[in-house]
């Protein structure tokens, strides 16, 4: 008689239970006790530096940084720190950021806490109503002079920028002031139908107007460039490119008016030359003499450009809805695209500083970004302002002409 060898089969869930309890879970790292930012903190610098406590067993750390609590979308989330601490550059703005550590088994812990911080180099210190529509400023220690719209030339003390001080207003009812520049005590406005306003701005106390343009066939003054050393100022009059002689301030003589199927919106020199930004039709370029005015090329942008600010061989355009054109000028009668940025808002005014480019985004506030490469310009800000015309800028202090908010003032508090 043969002996039959019996197999035992165990039930799935008790082969289950004896598995797990053999396995033993691998260990992970203690939870990270953040250090800086602090919680709520406000980080004046665009460098920040995040730093934790070392954790036991911790061979590494994952770091996260989003705008929103849930970290649906990290703009950070670096996994391969062996250090306690990581430094990002970031925009102004809110954050949020976390971390957990890492153990030699490869094993995450939990998370940290989260902590809040926010960036804020660039503040808005002062918003100062005006008499009018502030559409343009431009600003000479210790005095931004606005163009206030239908309220003319306003003057405001602003040698303290938390505390701007109206002390001057002149106007003609008639027009409505868009752009302004102020050259050896004379305030050249760019004053809608009467093109040029000539401002005497050396007693502030008792302005008077010496000299202005007027004459038959229509035109809408909108911007303005000066050339004290020509005698010349350049105005972007809507349907006409206007250039004047000043060589005698009481009666400016117009030189040159050729029309545009475009709006002519914005102008600047260099050297014996003219670029236009003309909306539709991009910008033209222009060769300019006393006894002639000729154009030499024309590029075309994506957008309608607004506004043109010439620095070295470039040429830097506020294309409305289409953010910043840059544009290579270096042999005049070939322009060639050097670079676009995307930006919110729609771009309406320019201003340059060294290596930063301002830029009036309307309801989007005032953007910044830094153009030391112009090939890749980078934003550096975004500052939510009042609907924004026109930014003038000094080393440490912004100035947006923000229309039925006058002016508003923003400080720059990076390496305060």
């Amino acid at each position: 008689m043969k002996c039959s060898k019996r197999i035992l089969v165990l039930p799935l869930a008790v082969v289950s239970m004896i598995f797990l309890t053999c396995h033993k879970p691998l260990p992970v790292p203690g939870p990270v006790n953040l250090l800086v930012p602090l919680n709520q903190m406000v980080v004046r610098q665009k460098a920040v530096e995040f730093q934790w406590q070392k954790v036991d067993d911790a061979i590494g750390y994952n770091i996260q940084i989003d705008k929103k609590t849930n970290f649906s979308h990290p703009i950070i989330n670096d996994s391969t720190i062996t250090d306690t601490s990581f430094t990002a550059e970031l925009m102004d703005g809110n954050y949020y950021w976390r971390a957990r550590g890492l153990s030699k088994d490869s094993a995450w812990g939990e998370w940290s806490e989260t902590w809040a911080f926010q960036i804020e180099r660039y503040r808005i210190v002062s918003q100062t109503k005006t008499h009018g529509y502030a559409h343009d400023v431009f600003v000479d220690d210790p005095y931004a002079y606005i163009a206030d719209g239908q309220a003319g030339l306003t003057i405001l003390n602003v040698e303290e920028p938390q505390e701007p001080v109206m002390v001057a207003n002149i106007m003609d009812r008639a027009n409505e002031a868009w752009g302004v520049i102020v050259e050896d005590d004379y305030a050249f406005v760019a004053y809608g139908r009467r093109p040029l306003w000539i401002v005497d701005v050396s007693e502030i106390d008792s302005l008077r107007v010496v000299g202005q343009l007027g004459y038959m066939e229509p035109a809408y003054g909108k911007d303005i460039c000066v050339r004290l050393q020509d005698s010349l100022v350049y105005i972007a009059a809507l349907s006409q490119f206007i250039i004047v002689d000043i060589t005698d301030l009481r009666f400016p003589i117009l030189f040159h008016q050729p029309r545009f199927p475009a709006n002519v919106r914005g102008v600047a020199m260099i050297d014996s030359f003219a670029v236009i930004a003309c909306e539709q039709l991009g910008i033209y370029i222009f060769v300019v003499r006393r006894d002639s005015l000729k154009t030499i090329s024309w590029f075309d942008t994506p957008g309608n450009t607004r506004d043109v600010f010439v620095q070295d061989s470039f040429a830097y355009l506020a294309d409305g809805s289409e953010g910043l054109v840059v544009v290579n000028i270096s042999d005049k009668r070939n322009p060639e695209l050097v670079s676009t940025v995307d930006l919110p808002g729609y771009a309406c005014k320019i201003c340059i500083v060294n290596n930063l480019l301002y830029v009036a985004l309307g309801d989007s506030g005032l953007g910044i970004i830094d153009i030391t490469n112009p090939n890749e310009p980078k934003i550096d800000a975004v500052v939510k302002t009042p609907y924004a015309y026109s930014v003038f800028a000094l080393k440490n202090e912004i100035y947006v002409a923000t229309g039925k908010d006058g002016l508003t003032i923003v400080a720059k508090e990076e390496g305060k």
